[in-house]
């Protein structure tokens, strides 16, 4: 049902207002700074970066989004992200979708006072994971079939990479003599997210969430290694709890 309910939006949304999506789908120059004239980047990541700009313009570069499979379906705070790989992918670089089957079993702190309660069972999570997995690819493909319009230029296919991949052979042991020492704790203590669990809570936080920001860092290790992932698409909410 989801399948016809997206796949029909898209084709009323397209049939209706193609100025709209001239207007939100159109970075497909090459240049993705042309979206800080929309608010799309924070206040950090300006035009005036020489540096980051030369980067992204001079050759192909990699982005991502996580995903944490929380839920049977995407939810509504999934579309920035979403939206933000499309305008990558629309100007020529590459999207990769991160699902975090094994984040969500340690459970991100990000904007909650109090700790997530854990009632996913295994078979929840591989459900979860495989029903978002396909939305993701479904909106990709309706993407490039109803509003892409310039069939000479291709557009990269979309990467979609499970996390458990990078830690199924690996124990926690050896998660933390070999990483461990990277992590500097009052750089981790710092971070607003966990300030304010900490300063607020009245149970304060578990290790385990505490450890998330661990986990999401070596999330981006990997996908630098395997694929020279040097950008991640991420709300502003989210950047600011852990600044």
């Amino acid at each position: 049902m989801i399948n016809t309910i997206i796949k029909r939006s898209i084709i009323r949304y397209y049939s209706i207002g193609n100025s709209i999506s001239k207007r939100y789908l159109s970075s497909d120059s090459g240049d993705v700074f042309k979206l800080q004239e929309r608010g799309f980047f924070c206040d950090n990541l300006t035009e005036t970066d020489d540096n980051l700009r030369k980067l992204v313009t001079s050759k192909k570069q990699a982005i991502y989004c996580g995903f944490d499979p929380t839920a049977k379906s995407l939810h509504i705070g999934n579309l920035v992200g979403l939206i933000g790989l499309l305008h990558w992918q629309r100007a020529g670089h590459q999207p990769i979708a991160l699902l975090g089957s094994a984040t969500v079993l340690i459970g991100d702190p990000s904007g909650r006072l109090q700790e997530r309660k854990q009632t996913l069972s295994n078979e929840d999570i591989v459900s979860n994971t495989e029903n978002i997995e396909r939305l993701i690819r479904l909106i990709f493909q309706n993407h490039e079939k109803y509003f892409w319009k310039d069939q000479q230029k291709k557009l990269l296919p979309l990467t979609i990479v499970n996390n458990l991949s990078f830690y199924e052979n690996m124990n926690t042991i050896t998660f933390v003599s070999t990483y461990g020492p990277h992590f500097r704790m009052n750089q981790l203590l710092s971070r607003k997210v966990i300030k304010t669990r900490i300063e607020t809570s009245h149970d304060g936080l578990g290790y385990n969430e505490f450890s998330y920001q661990l986990y999401q860092a070596y999330d981006w290790y990997c996908l630098f290694k395997q694929h020279a992932c040097r950008f991640q698409v991420i709300e502003i909410f989210y950047y600011n709890q852990l600044s």
